[in-house]
């Protein structure tokens, strides 16, 4: 029965939390000498920028996988009703309206994808950590809803 406050719960962590690293100011380049290396090059302490091919394919792949998967699962629960009989309109709009959240899914696999067409350097960034943990916590959310779903 708790599992269905988990989202709020972690909403207000990641608001309430105090950050654990200070904030640093960036640093603009204040001339021609000052900007950062090229794609291909590397500098010491640093991961190379080299796409990530394997990543690359696997964000889309994951996508199409998952909206495959949800699309199914849209349509077996919500085709039809155990007690009502209800016009097919209403079945095709309750369907289309589970689908809401697809242009979403692949917004972000999209974005990560793309960033692993850069490299490591970009994916290691805040920006992609958190897209990568909203993946990872929607695609860990979406079987226990199913597998338990009385309580949710």
């Amino acid at each position: 029965m708790m599992l269905k406050y988990i989202p709020l719960l972690c909403t207000a962590h990641a608001l309430l939390a105090p950050s654990r690293r200070p904030l640093r100011p960036t640093r603009l380049p204040s001339s021609i000498g000052d900007v950062a290396p090229t794609a291909g090059a590397t500098t010491s302490g640093t991961k190379s920028n080299k796409p990530v091919k394997t990543l690359e394919f696997l964000y889309p792949a994951a996508a199409a996988a998952t909206t495959v998967a949800w699309t199914a699962c849209a349509c077996a629960a919500l085709g039809t009703h155990p007690r009502l009989d209800l016009p097919p309109l209403h079945t095709r709009l309750t369907i289309a309206q589970a689908l809401v959240p697809l242009p979403v899914l692949w917004a972000t696999c999209q974005s990560l994808a793309s960033a692993a067409g850069v490299g490591w350097s970009r994916l290691e960034s805040a920006t992609y950590r958190r897209l990568n943990l909203g993946l990872a916590t929607a695609s860990a959310w979406l079987p226990a809803a199913v597998w338990v779903p009385p309580g949710f």
